[in-house]
C-alpha cells in the first residue's frame, strides 16, 4: 500500500469534513460506528460491501451505514482524492424526524439520494455548515432512502433516550468490564431489548461499540507517538496482537500503518 508523500494523506477540517489522498491503497474489511458519506473527487474505487463489489467513479457519492463491514481499494495507480463526512447516528435520527436508516443491500442505490447533500458539503469544505440547510438535506436523504427501500421503522422517545444513555455510559466507562444486566438496569430497559435495539439505532452491537470507543482513544495515543504495545496496554487489550485485530476491524489498516499515515500529515 502506497500513500502520496507529496501531500497530507488526510486533512481534517473544523467543519467535520475530511480530504483524503490515496495512491495504490487497499483497506481491509472494517466497520465504523457512524454513517460515512463519501464523495469521489478524483479516481476510481472498488468497494467490497456485503460480499459484492461496487465500483464508484469520480463524481460519485455514496452513503455507508454505521456498522456495515466493507473494504476498499483504488482501481489504478493514479492519485485518488476522496472527501468524507461522518454522521453521528443519533444526529441522523433526530434530524430525519426519528427515521431509522433502511437496510441497504446495494451501495449504488445511495448515489442519487446523496448527490444534493454532497454538493452542499463538499463544494467548499472549509466553509461553515449551515445547520438549518444541513438538517433539511439529512431529512431529504432519509426520506428518499426509506421511500425507495420501503422502510418506516421508528422507535419511541423513551426507548431512544434509554439507548443514548447506554451509549454514553459505555463511552464514559470504556475500560471497565462490561455487564449487560447492570447496563440494562441503569438504563431502565430490558436487556434483550437493549441489545437488539442498540444495534438497530447505532449500527454496531454493544460489544462492538466498546471497542469502537477504545480504538478512538488508541488512535489519539498513536498520533501522539505512544508505542503500540503501550497503547494496547492502556486500552485494556490482552496483548499487541489482540489490539491489532480490533484496530484493523475499525480502521481497516494496522496500527503500524496508521502511524505512517499520521507521520505523512
Amino acid at each position: 500500500m502506497i500513500f502520496n508523500d507529496r501531500a497530507s494523506w488526510i486533512k481534517p477540517f473544523t467543519t467535520r469534513r475530511y480530504k483524503a489522498q490515496f495512491l495504490m491503497a487497499k483497506f481491509t474489511p472494517h466497520q465504523r460506528e457512524f454513517h460515512t458519506l463519501a464523495f469521489i473527487a478524483e479516481g476510481q474505487f472498488n468497494i467490497r460491501y456485503r460480499e459484492r463489489s461496487h465500483i464508484v467513479n469520480s463524481g460519485d457519492s455514496i452513503l455507508i451505514p454505521a456498522g456495515e463491514i466493507y473494504s476498499f481499494e483504488t482501481m489504478n495507480d493514479l492519485n485518488s482524492i476522496v472527501y468524507f463526512h461522518y454522521i453521528d447516528t443519533v444526529e441522523m435520527y433526530r434530524y430525519s424526524k426519528d427515521q431509522l436508516i433502511p437496510d441497504i443491500e446495494n451501495l449504488i442505490v445511495t448515489k442519487r439520494f446523496t448527490a444534493a447533500i454532497s454538493k452542499f458539503l463538499f463544494s467548499n469544505i472549509e466553509s461553515e455548515i449551515n445547520k438549518v440547510h444541513y438538517e433539511e438535506l439529512l431529512l431529504n436523504l432519509l426520506n428518499g432512502l426509506n421511500t425507495a427501500l420501503k422502510n418506516r421503522k421508528k422507535f419511541s422517545y423513551e426507548l431512544v433516550k434509554s439507548l443514548i444513555h447506554a451509549r454514553n455510559c459505555i463511552a464514559d466507562n470504556m475500560f471497565l468490564n462490561f455487564n449487560l444486566e447492570d447496563l440494562s438496569a441503569k438504563c431502565k430497559v430490558d436487556k434483550w431489548s437493549l441489545s437488539r435495539n442498540f444495534k438497530l439505532l447505532f449500527g454496531v452491537s454493544l460489544f462492538s461499540y466498546i471497542h469502537a470507543c477504545r480504538i478512538v482513544k488508541a488512535k489519539e495515543l498513536l498520533s501522539n507517538q505512544c508505542p503500540i504495545a503501550e497503547v494496547a496496554f492502556e486500552c485494556k487489550y490482552a496483548d499487541q496482537s489482540h489490539f491489532t485485530r480490533f484496530f484493523k476491524r475499525f480502521v481497516g489498516i494496522t496500527p503500524s500503518q496508521w502511524i505512517k499515515l499520521v507521520k505523512s500529515v
